[in-house]
This record gives structure tokens, sequence and C-alpha cells, in this order.
């Protein structure tokens, strides 16, 4: 994770890229890459039976950020 995290630091154009991340993902993001935007998605969004499902979330997130022109990553 810290490497991809590396990876991305490294590797991206901070003002047009996103970063769709778990929940556990999302802190060691702010410590290692705290320069880059990012979206936090709650582990209990991902199981709960009324709410969206994440895949939904994500291809979502996804798309309305690429109409912007961003790129979007997610780690996992």
């Amino acid at each position: 994770m810290i490497e991809a995290l590396n990876w991305i630091k490294l590797n991206i154009d901070k003002e047009n890229t996103i970063l769709v991340l778990h929940e556990a993902m999302y802190n060691w993001a702010r410590i290692v890459a705290r320069d880059i935007n990012s979206i936090r998605i709650k582990e209990i969004e991902l199981s709960s039976q009324i709410r969206e499902n994440i895949e939904k979330i994500l291809i979502r997130l996804s798309e309305e950020n690429m109409k912007n022109g961003k790129k979007v990553y997610t780690i996992w």
C-alpha cells in the first residue's frame, strides 16, 4: 500500500487526479500523499443492505470526476 501511494505521489498530475480510497487506506494516504485530492469510502457503506452498492458509488464518482477532466485512481 505504501509503495502504491509513493508511486502515485511521484507519477500523477496532482491538480487533475483524485484518489477513491477505502477508509482503512485513507489515513495512510493523508500521511504519505497528503497533497493529492481524495475521497474516503466508509466500511459501513460497503456492507449496508439499504445503501447504494459500492460498485455503483465507485463508478459514479469515477464518471463524475472524469467528466471534469480528472484521472481517478483507487487503492483498495
